[in-house]
Formats: structure tokens, sequence, C-alpha cells
């Protein structure tokens, strides 16, 4: 079994870790926070994340909300999430089963409970996430609801994205500018500004890592912003060629 574990306190990483070798899981991947869970996520499958709720840069709500949602080719998009906290009231645990978590730990972790949660996890015992989030696929180019937002006339359409794919050049340009010279404002403006024009096109992906953007802008975090940017113009330029592909 390979499991990711995300937690930020290295005593807690220690003996999570010890107890999962006790019950012979010895392959386990670390995450500190947030951010890197979801990068690790993108690059590696897991056969279940164990997520803690309260993170340094980001809630484990919202990474788990991510890994469902935001990125369409995370190869864990269906693997179980169990959240761990010492605090869970019925208002939190709602939004953690929201996003798709499908399991909780108490902290302090006991080596039984993992060991139980982990059984009841993969015979069923605890039902999947079926939240909007965790079953709802998340487009690189979702071409045809784009085109029906637009009362149903492709040519609009095509004409709009031809102005939008020889815009996107120039505007990722000032908003790489904005970011590299840490000019927050005209960022965030740049970013607000893709973030409703990729929607209108059906850029969702896209659009939704925007919304990550213009947060790592409001707290001026430049790693998470970093990192962000990057996926957006990654995703970006996907969503364009798959779109030139249609084409031909």
């Amino acid at each position: 079994m390979n499991i990711l574990l995300v937690e930020d306190t290295a005593i807690n990483v220690d003996v999570i870790t010890y107890q999962l070798s006790k019950l012979g899981h010895t392959q386990v991947r670390v995450a500190t926070d947030g951010s890197s869970a979801l990068e690790i996520s993108l690059n590696e499958i897991f056969s279940v994340i164990i997520m803690d709720i309260e993170l340094p840069d980001m809630s484990g709500i919202d990474v788990v909300r991510a890994i469902r949602g935001a990125y369409p080719d995370n190869p864990n998009r269906e693997t179980p999430v169990i959240g761990m906290t010492a605090y869970l009231p019925d208002d939190v645990r709602k939004k953690c089963f929201d996003v798709g978590m499908n399991a909780f730990l108490p902290k302090p972790v006991r080596k039984e409970a993992i060991d139980q949660v982990l059984s009841d996890v993969f015979s069923g015992c605890v039902a999947p996430s079926e939240s909007p989030v965790a079953a709802s696929h998340v487009e690189l180019l979702a071409r045809q609801q784009a085109i029906e937002v637009m009362g149903g006339d492709e040519k609009i359409y095509m004409t709009l994205w031809n102005i939008f794919v020889a815009e996107a050049p120039g505007r990722l340009e000032r908003l790489e500018k904005a970011i590299s010279r840490r000019e927050y404002v005209e960022a965030r403006r740049y970013a607000h500004q893709f973030k409703g024009l990729c929607k209108t096109m059906g850029c969702y992906s896209s659009s939704t890592l925007c919304l990550a953007m213009l947060q790592a802008i409001k707290d001026e975090d430049e790693n998470m912003l970093s990192k962000t940017y990057k996926l957006f113009k990654s995703k970006l330029n996907q969503g364009i060629n798959i779109e030139q592909v249609v084409k031909k």
C-alpha cells in the first residue's frame, strides 16, 4: 500500500509513520503542507491519502477539493482520503464530506484507530463520497457547455475563441511579468480577467486555478503563486491545443 501522509508537525509525522510501519505499511510519502501535497498527488498514484485538516498554507479541505476537482488529470481524484483532526465539529465534518473525504482519524492518532479506519475504507464500510466536487469532471476544455451558454451558436463561440487564443500569449506575458515583479495589484487584475475569460470559453480547470492564484496573491504567497501560475499556464495551453485538434 502506497500512502501519502500530509502532516506539518515533525513529531506527528514520526509517530504516524512508525504506527503505519508496525501495521506493515512502509511505503509512506510525506508532505508537510498543502501545496506540496498537491504537487506530489499530481505525479504519484497512492492507495490512500491521510490528510491533516489544519495545514500551514491551506486547509486540508481545500487540498482535497483541489485533488478531487481542480485537476482533471490528477491520478488521485478517486483515491480514498482520511482526514485527521483533534476537533471535528459537525459543520467542519460536513465540509470534509462535501469535498470528498471518506473517513476521519482523531488526534492523537492511535495505531488501532489507523488499522480500523483503513480496514473500513477498503472493505467498503465507509462509503465513498458522492459529493458534486468528487464526482464532477472539471474538463480542460468543456467546449459544448460553453457553446450552450452562448445560445448554442458555434459560430459566435469560434469567433470569440479565436480572439481569446490570439490574445492569450500577451495576457500570459503581462500576468507573468506582474508576478515576477511582485506587482500584486496588476497581477490580481490580470488573473481576475483570465478567470472570467476561461470560464466563458469553457476552460474550467484553468478558471479554477485562477481562483487559487487570486488567493495566493491576496496572501502574497510567492511560492504558491509561482506553482499555481505554472499549472495554470500548462492547463490553458492544453485546452487551447485540444481545440486546435477539434478544429482539424
